[in-house]
């Protein structure tokens, strides 16, 4: 092997390894906003790469799905490894919370109505809890 062609794979390892990190950062997050924009990123730069590398069509298509299967599959990594462990750590957002009044009634906002809605199983009586809802 010639000391440019060692210096370019070591160059694309390098450039792997950075896709992977990012798909699985992007994935952690998840954040699939970031994901569509790295894709776009990943699409354009893989192209320019290619273009002026002077890679023929296949070895530009190849460049292309390469990258970006290893992009998108370090996300979906990311983003079973978030659901794992992240599963346990669940956050309730600040919308919700002001929205669920001490007493456990919903306010205007339309948040906490499934307590509500629970509320009649544990006394009893569903059918007249309902009918006496909808008048």
């Amino acid at each position: 092997m010639s000391t440019a062609l060692k210096r370019d794979v070591v160059a694309m390892a390098y450039t792997a390894f950075g896709l992977a990190i990012l798909g699985l950062s992007a994935g952690l997050m998840s954040r699939l906003k970031l994901l569509l924009l790295l894709v776009g990123a990943v699409f354009l730069l893989s192209i320019g790469f290619s273009l002026r590398g002077g890679f023929s069509l296949v070895g530009s298509v190849g460049l292309v799905v390469v990258a970006q299967a290893i992009l998108q599959g370090c996300y979906l990594l990311g983003v079973v490894i978030h659901t794992l462990l992240g599963s346990s750590h669940i956050v309730q957002s600040e919308s919700a919370a002001e929205a669920m009044d001490p007493t456990g009634k919903a306010s205007a906002s339309g948040f906490g109505k499934t307590r509500d809605l629970m509320r009649p199983l544990a006394h009893g009586t569903v059918r007249n809890e309902l009918s006496s809802r909808q008048r």
